[in-house]
């Protein structure tokens, strides 16, 4: 059988703090990721020696280790291979988070392995099973690999209904995975060929003035160059609200004597297609009531 191309997956974090939302992804993503090839890269920016050391450690032929020194019994499957990459980014102390975030981009793009790419905070988790990374390299190369890029998470949902995000009610269709083309925006946050990159161009960086810098020049030059933006009905899992991070961290440490505690039920590609039967993406709104309440 035909070796499936290599995914980069980078999780960048900069805070300390937010050691328990990277447990969070890591274990969801061990749970949940079906994608037989795969490159997860680690990227630490603020120089804690503290989670470079525990990066340095994982190992993902075993069962994972948490931050505290806990081992769970969660485990890649044994058919998936899971290349670990480890990028520790030193920047001046004068850059701002932001900043040290929109380099760490650029950096994680140059350095990535993988025929597809695609970057990452640690305020998401998977929570659906299945091959659903397989599913987006599908819709790719149904739109053409070259001029497209797709979600990889589901959306809180008053972001669908922004004027930038519009799109028609009615899905298009590969096999039995459906998906929408919203108006155009990119963002960082999609899967997409590697090289495309290299046709888009190197990023213009944030600044203290202009912290948007990077996101609407990339938006711009890939709307110039007409990039195909794809939403799928199933994503891989969801992206928590801005205000939710405090939360989950806290829900996450009280239950600290639990492993292989995951913040949200996880469920199989099946049993979300049954659930979600409307022709609408599902967002993390929708599966927080649906699914998690």
């Amino acid at each position: 059988m035909k070796e499936k191309p290599l995914v980069t997956i980078c999780l960048h974090t900069g805070k300390l703090k937010n050691y328990p939302l990277i447990e969070n992804f890591i274990k969801s993503f061990l749970v949940c990721n079906f994608y037989e090839n795969v490159e997860l890269m680690l990227i630490e920016s603020s120089g804690s020696k503290e989670l470079r050391t525990w990066f340095e450690n994982l190992d993902f032929e075993d069962f994972f280790v948490n931050f505290s020194g806990k081992k769970s019994n969660i485990k890649k499957r044994k058919n998936i291979s899971i290349k670990k990459s480890l990028k520790f980014y030193d920047f001046p102390e004068t850059d701002l988070w932001f900043q040290c975030y929109t380099k760490s981009i650029q950096r994680a793009i140059n350095d990535a392995s993988g025929k597809y790419f695609c970057f990452f905070a640690e305020d998401n988790q998977f929570t659906i099973k299945g091959n659903i990374i397989d599913d987006y390299i599908k819709i790719l190369e149904e739109e053409n690999n070259f001029k497209s890029f797709v979600h990889f998470f589901g959306q809180q949902k008053y972001k669908f209904f922004k004027e930038n995000n519009y799109f028609s009610k009615i899905p298009q269709t590969i096999e039995d995975i459906k998906y929408f083309k919203p108006s155009h925006k990119w963002d960082f946050w999609s899967l997409t060929l590697k090289e495309n990159y290299e046709k888009i161009g190197s990023l213009k960086e944030s600044t203290k003035d202009k912290p948007h810098n990077t996101i609407e020049e990339y938006s711009r030059r890939t709307k110039d160059q007409n990039f195909v933006r794809v939403y799928p009905k199933i994503p891989h899992g969801i992206w928590f609200h801005n205000k939710s991070n405090q939360k989950i961290i806290n829900m996450i440490k009280s239950n600290h004597n639990n492993p292989d505690f995951i913040c949200y039920k996880i469920i199989d590609k099946s049993e979300a297609i049954e659930i979600f039967k409307d022709n609408m993406p599902i967002s993390t709104d929708d599966y927080l009531q649906k699914v998690c309440l």
